[in-house]
Parts: C-alpha cells; sequence; structure tokens
C-alpha cells in the first residue's frame, strides 16, 4: 500500500512539473489562435489614499506627472484626510474675518461676505520663494481664489472644494497645486489685526457669490480643457463652448464695478 502512494505522488508530481507544462506547449503550437496588436490607451484612474501625508504627496504627484501617458487619459483621485492643529479658535483659522475665532462656514462657504458679513482676509503675503514655487492658484475664473487658497495653506482642500462647487475636473486640476503648496505651507499662517482702505469697486450684493459657481456648473467647467495660457500670461478660452463664455462675460459685465450702470440708475430716479 505504501508503494502505491509512493509512486502516486511521483506521478502527480512529474506531471505537474513536467507532463502538464509540456502539453500547453505543445498545443501553444500546434493549435494556435489568431491574435491582434494595436496601441490602446484606455482612461486609467490612479486612486490615492493619503492620510498626514504632506511630506511625501508632492513628490507622489510629480511622479505620476512624469509618467508616459496621455494627460487626458489620466485622472488621479486623492482621498486625503489631515489633522491639523493650526485650526480652531486659537489657530491659524483666525485669520478669516474681522474677529479671532472663525467657525469652518467662515472659511468654505463663499457667500460668506454678504451672510455672514466675513471675509477671507483683506490682503494676503507670502514669502517670495514659496510663491516662486508654486505661483498662486488662478484657475477659479469667476473669483473665490483667495477662500480656496487660503483652504489649501490650512490643509482642508474640501472647504475649497465646497467654496466654488467644484466638479470632479476641477477637484482633480486643484489638488494638482494644492497637495505641494501645503506641503510647504503646513498650516503656518499668520495675521495682523489693523485698517486697510480698500477702493469701491461695485455692490457686494452684485458679486453674486454663491450663484455665479452655481451657474458655471452648469457647463461643466473644466480648467485642463477649457482655458490655456495666452503667449502673455493671462488665461484664454481653449475650448468651443460658446454658451459659458457669454455666461463669464454677461457676469463680470452685471457686477457694474465702475459704477456705470449704477450712476445711471440714480440718474433716471425720479428727483
Amino acid at each position: 500500500m505504501s508503494l502505491i502512494l509512493f509512486w502516486g505522488a511521483v506521478v502527480l508530481i512529474a506531471y505537474t512539473y513536467l507532463l502538464f507544462p509540456a502539453l500547453v506547449f505543445l498545443r501553444s503550437r500546434l493549435s494556435r489562435r489568431p491574435s491582434k496588436t494595436a496601441d490602446i490607451t484606455p482612461s486609467v484612474s490612479m486612486i490615492i489614499a493619503a492620510h498626514n501625508e504632506a511630506n511625501s504627496i508632492g513628490a507622489k504627484l510629480d511622479n505620476l506627472l512624469a509618467l508616459d501617458y496621455p494627460r487626458d487619459r489620466l485622472e488621479v483621485i486623492i482621498a486625503s484626510d489631515v489633522d491639523n492643529p493650526t485650526l480652531g479658535e486659537q489657530g491659524a483659522a483666525a485669520v478669516f474675518g474681522p474677529q479671532k475665532g472663525a467657525t469652518p462656514d467662515d472659511v468654505r462657504r463663499s457667500d460668506a461676505p454678504l451672510a455672514l458679513a466675513s471675509t477671507a482676509g483683506l490682503a494676503w503675503a507670502a514669502r517670495r520663494e514659496l510663491l516662486a514655487r508654486h505661483g498662486i492658484y488662478d484657475a477659479c475664473i469667476l473669483g473665490t481664489a483667495d477662500r480656496v487658497m487660503a483652504a489649501a495653506a490650512l490643509g482642508r482642500f474640501d472647504y475649497g472644494r465646497e467654496a466654488i462647487l467644484m466638479n470632479g475636473r476641477q477637484w482633480q486640476h486643484y489638488r494638482l497645486w494644492s497637495d505641494p503648496f501645503f506641503k510647504s505651507v503646513q498650516g503656518r499662517v499668520g495675521y495682523v489685526e489693523g485698517r486697510a482702505f480698500h477702493l469701491w469697486h461695485g455692490e457686494l450684493r452684485d458679486r453674486r457669490y454663491h450663484e455665479r459657481h452655481e451657474g458655471l456648473g452648469r457647463y461643466n467647467f473644466d480648467p485642463f480643457a477649457d482655458v490655456a495660457l495666452d503667449a502673455g500670461g493671462p488665461w484664454r478660452w481653449n475650448s468651443d463652448k460658446p454658451a459659458m463664455h457669454n455666461y463669464v462675460r454677461d457676469y463680470f459685465a452685471q457686477r457694474d464695478e465702475d459704477g456705470v450702470g449704477r450712476r445711471a440708475d440714480q440718474a433716471s430716479e425720479p428727483g
């Protein structure tokens, strides 16, 4: 009985490591299937789960951007959570609004100037080397960039997303800038008290802080494709979306920042 078991084990081992590979090889030679080859570049989503990865996320993004793959076929999704001790009543969040101890709504609500009578800072300053390294985030084509950048400095990227109602492409574009920016800033934001002389350039109610971003959302604004840098440096339209272009133009016209419309209305009022 033991002899049968021994030779049975030998046969199984021989079949597994010798006979079966030989049969597969012979079949591949005798019964080949036709195959086709072509250049295939499917859409690829790279998902990064990060928690307190400020010291390494920038290098990871640089590595992804260096991949030899069509940029328009590559999507980067970052699930990030940051424990930032600089937030709170005694932390850097106090830069928002004239009073100390700003709430999250003062940071993330684009309509805070009207609804809460608070601002995202009336004037900002940064070290020259910081701006030289990262630049400013200027893809908020209707405004609110100061709030979005402040959220990035504090590591509260979700606040920036909520402030301008970012769609997926806007979120991806923002995170490519905000993550390395926060890696450099690390929530180190201070403030000085005082008064700022602010020249009038339109009524606050005409800014339509929240509604403007809702309106832009109808056109699926894509900062990767819809705008491009002109030779002189400013943004220019780069897509065939005339309805969106008209919406943006009309929005800035109705802001009436030079007061022409306001003065015309006053002149037409009965004396």
